[in-house]
């Protein structure tokens, strides 16, 4: 079967990879830019997006592979990777 926990194969395929790649939560990559803290940013995210900063950037991932899916041969485990999601497991519950 296939593993749960892969490793990327190569470099980035899609220009999404970059935007996709590390983790997801608010850190010093955001707040410092802005001049806020971290949990001030996630805390403005929820008050004006209605959403944390982890559920913007997943539905992010999950618009470009549904995108991905329909308009490309590619196969699911290159369109996880390109998301910068190497757990086909999360992948897949994120999917749902």
């Amino acid at each position: 079967g296939v593993a749960h926990h892969f490793e990327p194969r190569g470099a980035p395929r899609s220009a999404f990879s970059g935007f996709f790649s590390g983790n997801c939560a608010v850190g010093g990559r955001t707040a410092t830019p802005a001049g806020r803290s971290p949990s001030h940013v996630a805390r403005a995210t929820v008050r004006w997006l209605q959403q944390t900063p982890t559920e913007l950037v997943n539905t992010a991932r999950m618009n470009y592979s549904a995108r991905q899916l329909a308009q490309t041969a590619q196969p699911i485990v290159d369109i996880a990777l390109d998301c910068g999601l190497n757990n086909l497991s999360h992948f897949y519950a994120l999917f749902r």
